[in-house]
Formats: C-alpha cells, sequence, structure tokens
C-alpha cells in the first residue's frame, strides 16, 4: 500500500511504499505496459529501491505486491514518466579571429557532442564529444562567414537529445581613419595620426604611390597611434596607406587598407635673388586673430597674399594695394599655415602659427 514515484530521472526511478506485517519480503515489477503481471520480478526486504537502465521520456509501471507465508498479496501500482534528454541552451561569442561556443550545463548527463560548419542543417554524423560545457575554436575560421554552432546533449543509456543550432559570424577587422596632424615646412617632417582600433596593431606605409603599398610597409602595435614621416620632398603628393591587422601578431587578419594623400608646400621664404632689398614679413607669429604681412624693399606689380593650409589648400586670397594688408584668422583654427606672398617678380612663403 500507499506506493510513490518519488524521483525520476531520464533514465532511472526511485519508488518507495508502505511495508506490511505478516510478509517476508516484496516483488516489484517494471514494465511499459498497464497490464498487470503474470508473477516472479525482482525480489527485496526494502521499501524503497532504485531503479536504473530505463529510457527517457517513457512511460514506466511499477508492480509491488507482498510476499507472504503461502503465497503473494494482490499487486498495487504506481506510474512514472523518465525525464527526457533536454536540449541544451547553446550561446556564442565570436570576434574577428575566434569562437567561443556555450551551452547551459544539464545535471547527470554523459556529455555533449558539437560540430561546427556551414551547413544550417543537422548534422549527420560525427562531431567532437565533450563533458565541459565550452568550447574555443580558433582556427580554420574566416571572418565574414556565417558559421553554424550544432551542440547535442548525451544522456545515460545513450539517448541524445535534438540538436540546437546557433548561427554566428566572426566579425570583420575594422578599418581606421588616418588624418595629417601637422607639417612642419622648415624640417619637412608631416606628423600622421590614425584612430584607436581594439586590435594587434597596424601596417602603414607612407610614398608617392595611391595604390596599395606592396613593400616598405611597417607594422606596429596598437598603442601606437601617431607617426613622424621625413625629410619628404616640397611640392610632393604623398600617400599614406593603413591597415588594421586583428588576431595575433602580424599573422592576424587584416582590414582593407585605408588611404589618404596630402601635398607638401613649396620651399620656405622663397626670395628672388635679382632684388636683395626686397622682403616679406608676417607679425605677430603667433598669430591670434590677425596676422599682418608687410613689404619692404622694392615690390612688384600684381601683389597678391594667400593663407594656406599645410597641404597647399588656399583658405583666404587678399590683393595687396599699399605695402601692408592684414589677413583676418579669426574664423580659423589653431594649427600651422602658410602665408604666401607673390608679386610680377617675387614669390615668398611664411610659416604662421595660428593659436
Amino acid at each position: 500500500a500507499g506506493l510513490t514515484i518519488l524521483s525520476t530521472s531520464d533514465t532511472g526511478l526511485i519508488f518507495s511504499f508502505t511495508g506490511t506485517s505478516g510478509g517476508y519480503g516484496y516483488n516489484y515489477v517494471i514494465t511499459t505496459t498497464p497490464g498487470t503481471p503474470g508473477g516472479g520480478g525482482t525480489f527485496t526486504t526494502s521499501t524503497i529501491d532504485t531503479v536504473t537502465g530505463l529510457t527517457p521520456g517513457t512511460i514506466y509501471y511499477v508492480w509491488v505486491r507482498t510476499a507472504c507465508g503461502g503465497g503473494y498479496s494482490t499487486w498495487t501500482n504506481a506510474t512514472g514518466t523518465t525525464q527526457a534528454c533536454d536540449t541544451a541552451m547553446v550561446s556564442v561569442f565570436a570576434n574577428d579571429t575566434f569562437a567561443f561556443v556555450t551551452w547551459a550545463p544539464d545535471s547527470g548527463v554523459a556529455g555533449y557532442v558539437y560540430v561546427i560548419d556551414t551547413n544550417p542543417g543537422t548534422p549527420t554524423g560525427g562531431g567532437t564529444f565533450t563533458t565541459s560545457t565550452a568550447d574555443s575554436i580558433t582556427s580554420g575560421l574566416v571572418a565574414g562567414t556565417t558559421y553554424y554552432a550544432h551542440v547535442q546533449v548525451i544522456c545515460g543509456g545513450g539517448d541524445s537529445s535534438a540538436w540546437v543550432t546557433v548561427p554566428f559570424m566572426l566579425s570583420p577587422c575594422d578599418t581606421t581613419v588616418a588624418t595629417l596632424l601637422s607639417y612642419d615646412s622648415s624640417t619637412q617632417m608631416a606628423h600622421i595620426g590614425w584612430i584607436f582600433q581594439a586590435s594587434s596593431g597596424y601596417n602603414y606605409a607612407l610614398d608617392t604611390n595611391p595604390g596599395a603599398p606592396t613593400s616598405g610597409i611597417t607594422f606596429v602595435p596598437a598603442i601606437d597611434t601617431s607617426a613622424n614621416f621625413g625629410p619628404l620632398n616640397p611640392n610632393t603628393t604623398y600617400y599614406f596607406h593603413i591597415q588594421v591587422v586583428c588576431g595575433t601578431g602580424t599573422g592576424g587578419t587584416t582590414s582593407s587598407w585605408i588611404t589618404i594623400s596630402f601635398t607638401t608646400p613649396p620651399p620656405v621664404s622663397v626670395v628672388n635673388v635679382n632684388n636683395a632689398d626686397f622682403g616679406v614679413q608676417a607679425f605677430p607669429n603667433p598669430a591670434i586673430n590677425v596676422v599682418t604681412v608687410k613689404v619692404t624693399g622694392n615690390a612688384g606689380t600684381h601683389r597678391v597674399v594667400e593663407l594656406t593650409d599645410v597641404t597647399g589648400k588656399i583658405l583666404k586670397r587678399v590683393d595687396m594695394v599699399a605695402n601692408q594688408v592684414d589677413v583676418d584668422m579669426s574664423d580659423i583654427a589653431a594649427g600651422i599655415y602658410m602665408i604666401k606672398y607673390v608679386d610680377d617678380d617675387h614669390n615668398q612663403v611664411i610659416k604662421i602659427n595660428k593659436q
């Protein structure tokens, strides 16, 4: 009497019952059919027992009777269903070089099988068996490709769950953004910077070819975000190329090349040597809001003053009627600029520091 299923797992169950006086033991039978057993069974003197080796997700009938001195009592029964082999909860973290696959642990299972491939369909065989609940895939994956992580739970008795499939993609190696920070005409040095990217580092090259570089490439670690180049040739267009290196060291995946260009200015203070008395002054230097340009000596006609940036781009142009003129720089950002004076006989450039 009082037969109860205390608990079930995927391959077993525990049952108990109330003992009776006058008997010397008990018989029990575990079946998958509701019909009364014809006889036999497992003998026990305990009122609680554990049964193993059952099939997951199956209804079982537990039958118990008392063994008395001259025979047996009638059968009493209870039903219980073994737990199904549950599927795993799978998640994937991926960056540009590897994937980290995890799944929630399930107590009492034998282990797990996983497959990583490019097929969204159910795996037909094979796979990697593990008792761990995570694994890293660090080789053989290509950034920008869609992959599928398939995970199956292996329960006791050789039973297995359905496959769980999660898609993932290795993120591409992102590009950076570069800019010419400054150019010093006196030393002909260029200072170029770029935006930090979480990576192994960068490959860069400076040349006069707009195409992607094939030589003269320098690798620097990710903490480096600028470099100096020079001395450079005046009146020359240069191309700075940079790519981000992801993964490990120089052997990791790389972003596409990003290229910027700039043109170095003419030589500073180019004076007409045929007129030694001629000169050009620009003051104050550094300038704040206004810079005054003054000529001395025998100036030519058609006098023009230009304000340019270090790439030679003209920002302002002023005609000089008398021997001096003011150039308004109040709307110009702080930095290094060039004052270029030109007339029919002279051509002179002066570097100005705008504060």
